[in-house]
């Protein structure tokens, strides 16, 4: 049954001549049109709306800052003043009024009815009771009351048209914000006049909410996005692969095929706590998003996209397969004794310890598996001022969504960074955040980054001319202090009594001087490309307090000298130190100990997958934690999906927007340390009593997951830090939407925790495609090395001995040489034989590559 929708309000009596109708086809003279306009709009400011204006007959104001408090009409006078003789169309600004609102643009009823029903969602029962708008006969707009502390974004579904499939149809837009909606007795442009089809209700206190399934499909946007498209009928969406399974013996191929016919799958997932939500999806236990992200498939086949969910691994699974997982952990083994018990069948074989269950003549695995397509990125979770520019730099510059959101985080915190400290039961947390972003060659990270960092340049380049000014001041005052000190310590006395008055004079005099000479202006740096440990301090030292280590050539800080074998647990060390917000010290035999107390950076870099795989699957980075502390995206890529798009992003209301909320937080001066130049004392940023709820739930949800034989186990150190970094994602967002923000609150909390559900998923894709896996990448060498060989046989010895490096120890060959037997790479000889002229008792057989065995 489709779920019926309760809209909160709505239930009082309705103006029964709603605002702006007019009888259909009249026409008016302009003066009398204004004057009828004018009515309506006084009429809407009295309900706390903030208008607008455009063209008669149009849809979109021209005028610039429309969308912003200075510019808008949010006074009678104002409105007077706007409508007095000339006819002008009506616009709702959403997100500005004391009430704000949010409307459901519908543009195709019938394929909104579609893909709505197929959420379990009816739409006529979504219309009843909602003041509606129309235009255009062929559609409608639904206007609601946007609920209390909620900032909706704009949202849009688009299908490829069903006549041209190169280009696109909007099916309905959920609109919110600094938008506008065209009201009523606005002239459409057609000629036809907006009319209120079901009117506003008399009291304003009982204008309705948009419904909660809704609130979820809008708040959860991105995650929801592929299966609205894939409801899109003229669409075939990819069917996810069916869950890999070792072949058992014949009769238990029986028991997994009874078993699947005699049991329900959604009876399993209900048994475990999945909740039903619509007719196919159901609700994950402990999710922290409310999305119905596990759903039916109609071949009846289970598929996941939760990040926390343990059917989420990319596949789609059979009622003994869910079985199997939710209630044996994944123990294929005991599954099948347990479904041959439910099923009353005896089983009077098993298979002997230590025997394959497949045959030899199957085909080698990979050791690094073909890595699953990413989760969506949840873009609207980024905020109101990250999440426009987003849009707007990917409808321009087309590069991957996580990258781009990667980039505006990264500059983001760099600007929030200095000014606040998140504040937990007396917890310090800094803003600073550290990311990874893997995109191969013409992913467009240079053309992101020039947007996003814009900003962060032009402030650099004020500090560079107010620097070169200073300088030319401190050299002189520096000369000038260099010429008393000599002149106060010059004159030569020989009379003892003389001495020492004259001693005691040059004291005073030096003390008037100061007792060190003037200190130079601070180094205009903002960003580093690639420091050392000693670089990073040296700068830190005498620049400002708050860097960005930014690089859309990560490579270039790879593979350079500050992670050079010698120097990278010094850099490793320094970077987690600065993450945490701990000193940075430096013991030197020439100038000696030195601390640097509450510096602050931020780091972003972008590389190419070749190097992403060298850093995460080197275990000094991961033993030292510095992984553990970085948000990783590897999207796919968007290249041959770009047609050239002639649009100037410079220009983008949503772009400017972004670079002066990043301009007001670079040119505000940071708190610092009475007595110092350069050590901040960032204000405390706590959270609300909503927002702790929130993140005291999500952090235990998280650590329920990390013990042993737990879905986030592979990936426990950076697990452990979840819900630390969604607390920094939230602070970074509160801070570049209000700098005078002293609070995170609950709706920034949940945003944060929606990012996280991403990057937590994104770190357990990788780690399961095995890039990340030291042992693996040893194994790969390894085979990469056998497959060359001329003889099909190896024997132990000749591994270690002349094998790859990092292998010179018999138990580590013979570890590696396991790894590659239970991957069919290798076949053990069982007694032996003669190899290189000498009889071997560890001898393996070589699958060569392409070859059948």
């Amino acid at each position: 049954m489709p779920v019926v929708l309760q809209h909160r309000g709505g239930t009082g009596r309705q103006a029964p001549h709603p605002v702006g109708a007019r009888p259909e086809g009249q026409r008016v003279m302009p003066a009398e049109a204004s004057l009828e306009l004018q009515k309506a709009a006084l009429s809407y400011l009295a309900r706390g709306w903030v208008l607008t204006f455009m063209a008669h007959g149009t849809k979109a104001p021209t005028h610039s800052g429309w969308n912003t408090l200075a510019n808008a009409i949010s006074t009678p006078e104002q409105a007077r003043r706007v409508w007095n003789g000339t006819a002008r169309n009506i616009g709702i600004v959403h997100g500005l009024g004391a009430v704000k609102t949010c409307s459901f643009d519908v543009d195709q009823v019938e394929y909104t009815r579609t893909v709505l029903t197929e959420l379990g969602i009816e739409l006529d029962t979504l219309r009843e009771g909602v003041p509606c708008v129309r235009g255009n006969p062929a559609n409608f707009r639904l206007l609601w009351r946007q609920p209390d502390g909620m900032d909706l974004p704009l949202v849009r579904l688009e299908w490829p048209d069903p006549t041209d499939p190169l280009k696109k149809i909007t099916v309905f837009e959920l609109r919110a914000g600094a938008n506008q909606d065209v009201l009523p007795p606005s002239k459409h442009p057609s000629g036809r006049f907006y009319e209120w089809v079901t009117p506003l209700p008399d009291d304003p206190a009982e204008h309705p909410e948009p419904p909660a399934a809704l609130l979820e499909l809008w708040k959860n946007w991105s995650a929801w996005l592929p299966e609205l498209q894939a409801a899109c009928p003229w669409s075939t969406p990819p069917e996810p692969k069916a869950a890999p399974r070792q072949q058992p013996a014949k009769p238990h191929l029986d028991i997994i095929g009874r078993f699947n016919q005699a049991h329900d799958v959604r009876a399993i997932l209900e048994e475990h706590g999945y909740r039903l939500r619509g007719r196919s999806r159901f609700l994950p236990p402990n999710s922290t998003s409310g999305i119905p992200s596990v759903r039916i498939l109609d071949g009846g086949k289970v598929f996941s996209t939760n990040g926390s969910c343990p059917l989420n691994d990319g596949h789609a699974h059979d009622p003994f397969s869910v079985f199997s997982i939710l209630e044996h952990r994944g123990d294929a083994a005991a599954a099948i004794k347990d479904a041959a018990r439910l099923l009353g069948i005896e089983l009077k074989s098993e298979p002997k310890a230590g025997r394959a269950t497949q045959s030899d003549s199957a085909a080698p695995d990979p050791l690094r598996r073909e890595t699953i397509p990413p989760e969506p990125f949840p873009a609207e979770a980024l905020g109101s001022i990250l999440y426009p520019a987003m849009q707007a730099i990917q409808e321009t510059v087309q590069a991957p969504i996580p990258l781009i959101a990667q980039s505006l985080l990264g500059a983001a915190a760099l600007a929030a960074q200095p000014h606040a400290n998140i504040i937990i039961d007396g917890r310090v947390t800094p803003l600073s955040l550290f990311l990874i972003t893997i995109g191969a060659s013409g992913e467009r990270k240079t053309g992101v980054d020039t947007i996003a960092l814009a900003p962060v340049l032009a402030r650099q380049r004020e500090l560079v001319d107010i620097h070169k000014s200073a300088l030319a001041d401190h050299k002189n005052q520096a000369r000038i202090w260099e010429q008393a000190e000599a002149a106060a310590i010059k004159e030569k006395v020989t009379d003892l009594g003389k001495v020492r008055a004259a001693r005691q004079e040059k004291a005073e005099a030096l003390k008037s001087l100061g007792e060190q000479p003037p200190e130079p202006p601070l180094l205009p740096n903002l960003l580093a490309g690639d420091p050392t440990s000693e670089g990073l301090f040296k700068l830190f030292a005498a620049g400002q307090p708050s860097l960005g280590l930014f690089s859309d050539e990560g490579a270039l800080f790879v593979g350079g000298h500050a992670l050079s074998r010698e120097a990278r647990l010094r850099t490793i060390g320094a970077l987690s130190k600065l993450w945490d917000g701990r000193p940075l010290d430096r013991v030197r035999g020439g100038d000696g100990a030195s601390i640097l107390y509450d510096r602050r950076l931020s780091l972003h870099l972008m590389m190419q997958p070749l190097i992403a795989a060298e850093l995460l699957s080197d275990p000094v980075y991961t033993d030292q934690g510095f992984l553990a502390r970085v948000l990783l995206a590897w999207p796919e890529t968007t290249a041959g999906k770009r047609p050239y798009v002639s649009i100037d992003p410079t220009q983008s209301p949503a772009i400017g927007g972004y670079w002066r909320a990043l301009s007001a937080l670079l040119h505000r001066p940071p708190s610092q340390r009475e007595g110092t130049r350069n050590e901040l004392t960032p204000r405390p940023l706590t959270l609300s009593a909503e927002a702790k709820a929130e993140w005291i739930a999500y952090f235990n949800a998280i650590e329920a997951q990390l013990g042993d034989g737990k879905p986030l186990e592979p990936i426990r150190a950076f697990a452990a830090k979840a819900a630390e970094h969604a607390a920094r994602l939230a602070g970074v967002l509160t801070l570049i939407a209000d700098p005078e923000a002293r609070e995170i609150g609950r709706n920034a909390v949940r945003s944060g925790i929606l990012l996280m559900e991403y990057y937590v998923t994104e770190a357990v894709r990788i780690q399961d495609g095995g890039v990340a896996d030291p042992e693996l990448k040893q194994a790969q060498r390894l085979l990469d090395w056998l497959q060359g060989l001329s003889d099909p046989r190896i024997h132990l010895a000749k591994v270690y001995q002349f094998g790859p490096s990092g292998i010179r120890d018999a138990k580590t060959a013979r570890h590696l040489l396991g790894v590659l037997v239970k991957h069919r790479w290798l076949f053990p000889i069982p007694d032996g034989c003669e190899v290189d002229g000498k009889f071997r008792k560890e001898v393996w057989r070589i699958v060569r590559e392409g070859v059948a065995t």
